[in-house]
């Protein structure tokens, strides 16, 4: 864990094969409920080399929907 923020937000960070990836989930309240974002970068060799299937995962995860950008 390289962040915590209670009740609000986490931050991991991994180191691996020539890729080092961050991710952070962010949730907030949402009306009767909440609503979790994920922000993950990838940096290094290793993610120039697996960018298309990288790319790929989220689509993936979603049941071939195409994962919203935030702007």
């Amino acid at each position: 864990m390289a962040e915590l923020t209670p009740n609000r937000s986490f931050t991991w960070e991994t180191n691996s094969g020539g890729v080092k990836g961050v991710a952070t989930h962010v949730i907030e309240p949402d009306g009767d409920g909440s609503k979790v974002t994920l922000s993950v970068t990838q940096s290094g060799i290793g993610a120039l080399l697996l960018s298309p299937f990288l790319a790929y995962a989220p689509k993936r995860a979603l049941g071939g929907r195409r994962p919203q950008a935030a702007l």
